[in-house]
């Protein structure tokens, strides 16, 4: 003998994902609904069967169609606006095919598969998104607050893919573009033209004993970067990691054994410009931004020693050449060795916190200064 149950109906998102989170259904549809949230109505069609003899047999089938909704399934996932979707779910699975959203401002189609019961080696989940990117819509990215913030550096639109799965109960992911479309307007080595295909892959691994992970990034030619986290607590903390800017950044890169390193290596350096970025609302907020994406707040994920070489450096309207500056961080606080054509010594950078001023130290062993220069050196 076996007891049939079947319902239907309309109703908002949230209400159905409360009925299928905080009920014995949870367990049922193997809990692939906690950590969803959503709005808007939708229809939900649910069935169930179980044998009298054996209730640890029974059968879910559910179909649940989604009519404009806005839903994120889990803060591994991006946010989806106006999906339009049918999910077909029972006891051990879930697929989504060819459903249509807005995901980072621009539209989108995805296919999700969920299989609990899925071997060891292999990833429960597959979701697939394809589709365009656009500032607009990165500028209201609740999911990537980090991209957020410098979404006003960015104008048009491009094509993008993200994968993810899981290993080990973790998260595995990978976006890529080649961000034709979509220009970026940072000063060198970071400038970009709308016309130009920088290629973009960012990805998140997990390691083969599960308990850290490797978040790295590449565009183009320009920027390489790479962390090692460890996420045995419930909160990922950065254990290294290494940046490469300009010339070289597509080589290996240099793996420091603790913190953070930064290397640039670029023909010519306009700092006043790079300055202004630095200052504006949108960069000097990240220290505000709260947790990076998964993990540590920003500060974990800045460097902390650096290495910087440029044929040219400008700053306020003055020039260095062949510069080379090595430097470590304490908090906020540089201190760095610099040699250049024109002069040789040490400084202490800080940077503005707060209402507090930008300071900076600078003690000379060397200053060549050609006639031409002294009026400047004395308006300095």
């Amino acid at each position: 003998p076996q007891v049939e149950v079947s319902a239907d109906g309309r109703a908002p998102l949230g209400d159905w994902l409360q009925l299928l989170t905080r009920s014995p259904l949870a367990a049922l549809t193997g809990q692939v609904f906690d950590s969803a949230q959503g709005s808007g109505l939708a229809d939900l069609r649910l069935s169930f069967v179980l044998p009298l003899a054996a209730l640890e047999r029974v059968r879910v089938q559910g179909r649940m169609v989604l009519l404009g909704n806005d839903l994120q399934w889990s803060s591994w996932t991006p946010a989806m606006s106006r999906l339009r979707a049918t999910v077909q779910f029972t006891e051990t699975s879930l697929s989504v095919t060819d459903a249509q959203a807005r995901v980072w401002g621009g539209d989108t189609r995805l296919d999700l598969r969920y299989n609990t019961r899925a071997a060891v080696d292999d990833s429960p989940l597959s979701l697939q998104v394809q589709g365009a990117i656009t500032a607009e819509g990165m500028r209201a990215a609740r999911d990537l607050p980090g991209l957020a913030r410098l979404a006003p550096f960015l104008r048009g639109r491009s094509n993008f893919s993200f994968n993810l799965g899981l290993r080990q109960g973790q998260p595995e992911w990978q976006l890529t573009s080649s961000l034709q479309g979509l220009e970026i307007a940072l000063p060198a080595p970071l400038a970009k033209s709308a016309e130009a295909s920088w290629p973009l892959r960012v990805e998140q691994r997990v390691a083969r004993e599960g308990r850290r992970d490797v978040l790295q990034a590449s565009l183009g030619n320009a920027l390489n970067l790479r962390y090692e986290r460890d996420t045995s607590a419930a909160t990922p903390r950065v254990l290294r990691g290494a940046i490469a800017l300009g010339q070289g950044a597509s080589d290996a890169l240099p793996w420091p054994d603790q913190g953070v390193l930064l290397k640039l290596n670029w023909p010519q350096i306009d700092l006043d410009r790079w300055q202004a970025v630095i200052d504006s609302d949108a960069v000097g907020g990240l220290a505000g931004a709260g947790a990076a994406p998964g993990g540590d707040g920003w500060d974990a994920y800045a460097p902390n020693s650096a290495v910087v070489q440029a044929q040219k450096v400008t700053w306020d309207r003055r020039e260095l050449h062949q510069l080379h500056i090595g430097g470590t961080r304490q908090g906020p606080l540089w201190r760095a060795n610099l040699h250049a054509q024109e002069l040789e010594g040490y400084l202490e950078y800080r940077p503005v916190v707060a209402n507090t001023p930008a300071r900076l130290f600078v003690r000379l062993a060397r200053m060549d200064v050609p006639p031409s220069a002294v009026s400047d050196i004395e308006n300095l």
